[in-house]
């Protein structure tokens, strides 16, 4: 589900090598099986849960260090997907393509607590009540997962990909999964049976991070939008590089962390007014899931395990970027050489800005014909990154140009399958 629109963000650069020694990969990867496509995380102090896209489930009871397998779906009822996680005291909940399976006693145990031909996108408790959103609306329970009845209302038709609950108050985040979907968010007080509307976006609303009154939205178009009232009122952010979708928000008071699709892990220390990257993007290649506890910040790819990092060390990390002032506007005008190249079948494409310009990015052949436009629109003076997906095209020499106001240059890049 990506879609060709671009986002943007100012890139705060980082030394590598030093993100390099600050990221842990976690021990999952000494698990018999071979567990390398995280899609969600949960915590509960020390304990650490991962489910992956062959449907198994993993627990750490020390931080990630040390784990077990818990749960295989892949063998007992061909559910291929976790796609939730959500951990209320010793009560697990798990989201599959089929439904919902639970375990009372921290996952030692399980039973099948929702059979349903549904997906399971988004998984939210609040005392006994369970609610989970699906690709075909609300279900919900008020005894803890118990029994279960789907909640009859405007969203039934619509996928719900993202739930978020506080104050008593329900959030929902929609879309139809269609290109050009209307999407938005929706809240209800009396546990899914009535909504209001208070966000509508041209995109599917991907995540919700929720903390009191502030929330933060995210869409697979990599629009990012910020409330510190609840949702009755909105402001834009600029969330992510160059890249679809923000998969992931983790928010702890006034720091907000947030996985972008091939752009790292970004962190805000004060809700979202300024932004520091606290992952190289050349660490982490898809990043699917984010989480943190008191203590880590858990990150999740697809094909290279589950990693993590010391939320200290991301503070001061963040710290340091903005004190030494990294994020200045750039003086001049540049297009970077893309990397890696040759490439296969995916590469990225960095360029600078030193003010607000409309900007062209497109994809040539060696005859000169235009083949792909990657960015078509104005953005702010600052670092960007694009990715450019090359799977549909054959192998050989390719072009790339820019033109932003007067500035133009064209770079060559190289496709080897």
């Amino acid at each position: 589900m990506k879609k060709s629109f671009c986002s943007l963000l100012i890139l705060l650069a980082v030394n590598y090598r030093d993100l390099f020694s600050q990221w842990q990969l976690t021990g999952l990867k000494n698990v018999q099986d071979t567990c390398k496509n995280i899609c969600s995380i949960a915590t509960n102090g020390s304990n650490i849960f991962a489910g992956n896209t062959e449907g198994k489930v993993y627990r750490s009871l020390d931080n990630g260090i040390s784990w077990q397998r818990i749960l295989n779906l892949y063998e007992t009822n061909n559910a291929y997907k976790i796609y939730s996680l959500t951990v209320n005291d010793n009560n697990v909940f798990v989201g599959t393509q089929k439904g919902i399976y639970l375990s009372r006693d921290n996952g030692s145990t399980w039973r099948e607590a929702l059979a349903i031909n549904k997906t399971v996108y988004s998984i939210v408790t609040s005392g006994t009540n369970v609610f989970a959103g699906t690709n075909q609306g609300l279900y919900l329970s008020t005894n803890n997962g118990i029994s279960w009845r789907q909640v009859d209302n405007i969203l039934n038709n619509s996928s719900i990909y993202t739930l978020g609950f506080s104050n008593s108050v329900l959030y929902a985040g929609f879309g139809n999964g269609k290109l050009n979907s209307i999407g938005g968010i929706y809240i209800s007080s009396d546990l899914g049976s009535n909504w209001t509307p208070i966000l509508e976006v041209n995109n599917l609303v991907t995540n919700l991070a929720v903390n009191g009154v502030n929330i933060f939205a995210s869409t697979d178009t990599g629009k990012v939008y910020l409330s510190t009232n609840n949702g009755y009122k909105w402001t834009p952010a600029n969330v992510g590089v160059i890249y679809p979708t923000v998969w992931s928000t983790s928010i702890s008071g006034n720091n907000i962390y947030t996985a972008t699709e091939y752009g790292g892990v970004y962190v805000s220390t004060d809700f979202g007014n300024t932004w520091g990257m606290e992952s190289d993007r050349l660490i982490f290649d898809k990043i699917t899931s984010l989480n943190i506890n008191n203590q880590y910040v858990f990150v999740g790819t697809y094909d290279k395990g589950l990693w993590r990092r010391l939320i200290s060390d991301v503070l001061k990390l963040v710290t340091s970027i903005d004190t030494k002032g990294m994020s200045k506007i750039p003086i001049n005008y540049h297009l970077e050489q893309n990397y890696p190249n040759p490439f296969n079948p995916t590469t990225k494409i960095q360029f600078s800005l030193p003010k607000s310009v409309n900007v062209r990015l497109s994809i040539y052949n060696l005859l000169g014909q235009e083949i792909s436009t990657l960015i078509d629109q104005e953005l702010p003076a600052g670092t960007h990154l694009v990715d450019f997906n090359a799977s549909k095209l054959s192998n050989g020499i390719y072009f790339y140009k820019i033109s932003a106001g007067d500035y133009s240059a064209t770079k060559k890049m190289i496709l080897v399958k």
